[in-house]
């Protein structure tokens, strides 16, 4: 019993001998891979960081935050209201006569067109157009004295293709609503256009005399071209666009004249259109 015990103890310690190096095996791995994970965390500070990336530029957000291409295409229907600037001096030249009075009038004409957007960035843009305008006005002369009067009537309607060139500025509210302002110049160049008169003379126990007569507005004493700067305010909700515009003229309608006898186009006018 005694041997058998010895030859038990004398067996189980070559066992456990047998044994210990794999265990101590797994303990180096172990601590291996704990200095290893420490020090990758400890040097994780000195690898190269990702930059986010940056918005893209040259666009103008759209819809629900969609970005749209830098080029962009609109069409636009509106009317306006449109007027003669005249000079001092025209106004002279007219009511020279005691008891003449000069009186002008706005009319109300269309214009329809298309443009073109150019996006420098989400805020700024360049845009031209290519429109066709009217531009309606009327001017009375009334001519009063004891033997009767006379009261002259004429309105002009020339319409012009026009080609508005515009700086603008984008301020984006929501994904789906906008504002914009811009400021230019336009070139316009007369194509159609009438010159209707009506002259009614008055005498006391007379019936009045009324004569009419019209030709064309664009004769051999009228302009063709015209040119002057132009300033709107828009705004967009979706694709729908709805614009105001003022057209200021430095152009002399009249040929061949000074520039203190002048008549100068002047229109105020509103767009709805649909962008592309």
């Amino acid at each position: 019993m005694t041997k058998l015990r010895l030859s038990m103890f004398l067996l189980f310690i070559i066992l456990a001998t047998s044994f210990m190096p794999l265990y101590a095996d797994n303990d180096i791995k172990a601590i291996n891979n704990t200095n290893e994970a420490k020090f990758s965390e400890d040097m994780s500070f000195m690898a190269p960081r990702k930059r986010p990336k940056s918005k893209k530029r040259g666009v103008r957000r759209g819809n629900k935050g969609q970005e749209q291409e830098q080029f962009r295409i609109g069409i636009e229907l509106g009317g306006n209201m449109s007027s003669f600037l005249t000079s001092k001096e025209y106004k002279d030249a007219i009511s020279a006569l005691p008891g003449t009075a000069y009186t002008t009038a706005s009319g109300i004409g269309f214009q329809a067109g298309v443009y073109f957007d150019y996006n420098i960035n989400e805020m700024f843009f360049v845009e031209a157009g290519l429109y066709g305008i009217q531009r309606p006005s009327e001017e009375a002369v009334v001519i009063a004295n004891p033997l009767g009067g006379m009261t002259t009537k004429t309105a002009y309607s020339p319409l012009y293709v026009q080609v508005p060139i515009l700086f603008g500025v984008n301020f984006s509210i929501t994904d789906d609503f906008s504002i914009n302002a811009k400021v230019g110049t336009y070139v316009g160049f007369g194509v159609a256009g009438e010159t209707k008169a009506e002259a009614s003379m008055i005498v006391p126990g007379v019936s009045p005399l009324i004569t009419e007569g019209k030709e064309d507005f664009f004769d051999d004493t009228t302009e063709k071209l015209d040119y002057g700067l132009r300033a709107g305010l828009g705004v967009e909700f979706s694709k729908i666009t709805l614009g105001f515009f003022m057209d200021y003229g430095l152009a002399n309608i009249f040929k061949d004249a000074p520039d203190n006898f002048s008549m100068k186009n002047f229109s105020l006018g509103v767009n709805v259109g649909y962008r592309f």
